[in-house]
């Protein structure tokens, strides 16, 4: 017997099964809003209580990253132990999120595919025999989030304060650091002088900034740097966002917390459990938010930041 893949829709709730049928199989979940096996955001291989592997994905819905959730599957699924089970994430009717459950059922070759009444698929054709089978139904929205809010509760008291410098790593998952950094000659000739950083990204001229800079002063840097548009954003924008320590192999190694970005200084004040001086190579950053109450403050649309 091989892999058995669990799919359901936004109101199936697979805890009450894995509760009575895991019996003791790893479980790779890739539901990124499940916090059955600590705070989410995370896509998780489970072997037994223990998270025994992990890639970060940094919000809650599968709409925000599938390159992230196909990456991850294709480094964890070779993980598993004969005979696991795959939790996908919930599948809604949407084209995209029915297209990338496909991808990660061809990428994960089940011999048995349990998939939930009312989920938005049909029962053929799959790789594998199809059983429809009754589910509970999802928590309630509240219920869910304040099992999310008690996960980072517990993980905020393992936590300390690193300092991690915003251009020594590779940052991931956002605009910043992935063009050319207008130096402070550059910035001053492109009418940028008040601006804390600006960066050409092929056409995209992006700027951080603490003010709103008018339509004049845009179209002269637009002018200077031969950008066709530009956005800005805060550095307050980057506060409170989820983040991952990763090794230069791409080995998620922990989870954080951005409490701070100072582009004075040119650093990220983030709080994880992180043994310190942690030594990080890529700096992952997602796109929900999480108070100092442990608290959901919603999540950054993608690439905003």
């Amino acid at each position: 017997m091989g892999l058995t893949l669990l799919v359901g829709g936004t109101n199936s709730n697979w805890n009450p099964w894995l509760q009575e049928e895991l019996d003791g199989r790893d479980r790779l979940c890739l539901d990124p809003a499940d916090s059955s096996h600590g705070p989410p955001g995370r896509l998780a291989l489970i072997r037994g209580e223990t998270v025994v592997a992990w890639r970060f994905y940094g919000g809650l819905s599968p709409r925000r990253s599938p390159h992230i959730l196909v990456r991850a599957a294709a480094t964890l699924l070779p993980e598993i132990r004969e005979e696991g089970v795959v939790q996908l994430f919930p599948v809604t009717a949407s084209p995209l999120i029915q297209q990338l459950a496909r991808c990660i059922i061809e990428l994960a070759r089940p011999t048995q595919i349990l998939m939930a009444s009312g989920t938005p698929l049909p029962l053929s054709p799959w790789p594998a025999p199809v059983e429809e089978v009754e589910c509970e139904p999802a928590l309630p929205g509240a219920v869910a989030a304040s099992k999310r809010r008690a996960r980072w509760r517990q993980w905020f008291s393992e936590c300390e304060v690193h300092s991690i410098s915003m251009f020594q790593v590779t940052l991931e998952g956002v605009r910043l650091g992935s063009g050319r950094a207008l130096n402070a000659v550059e910035l001053e000739q492109a009418g940028l002088s008040r601006a804390l950083r600006a960066e050409i990204q092929g056409g995209k001229l992006w700027i951080v900034g603490d003010e709103t800079f008018d339509a004049e002063t845009i179209a002269r840097a637009l002018d200077y740097s031969g950008c066709d548009r530009a956005q800005s954003v805060s550095p307050s924008a980057y506060h409170d966002v989820v983040c991952s320590f990763a090794r230069s192999d791409g080995e998620d190694f922990a989870l954080g917390v951005i409490r701070e970005a100072n582009f004075h200084t040119g650093a990220f004040r983030i709080l994880s459990p992180a043994v310190s001086p942690a030594v990080v190579d890529l700096l992952r950053i997602g796109g929900l938010r999480i108070g100092v109450e442990a608290q959901e403050l919603g999540e950054a649309p993608s690439w905003s930041l």
